[in-house]
């Protein structure tokens, strides 16, 4: 599990719908990535993601 993810988001109170919508980057996805059973294959939706939940992109290929 990508407990940084979760916790980044979380603090924010972000979900991973309001990631969805604003990063389109899909809900199954996203819980893929926090769940730690994917990482992130395009950078580009990883960094918007990452700026979203306020964390550093590396903290998203980190299980």
């Amino acid at each position: 599990m990508n407990l940084k993810m979760k916790e980044c988001r979380r603090r924010y109170g972000i979900t991973l719908g309001d990631i969805a919508n604003k990063t389109f980057v899909p809900i199954d996805t996203l819980r893929a990535w926090e769940e730690g059973d994917s990482t992130p294959r395009d950078r580009a939706a990883a960094r918007r993601v990452a700026e979203m939940i306020k964390c550093d992109i590396s903290d998203l290929y980190t299980a």
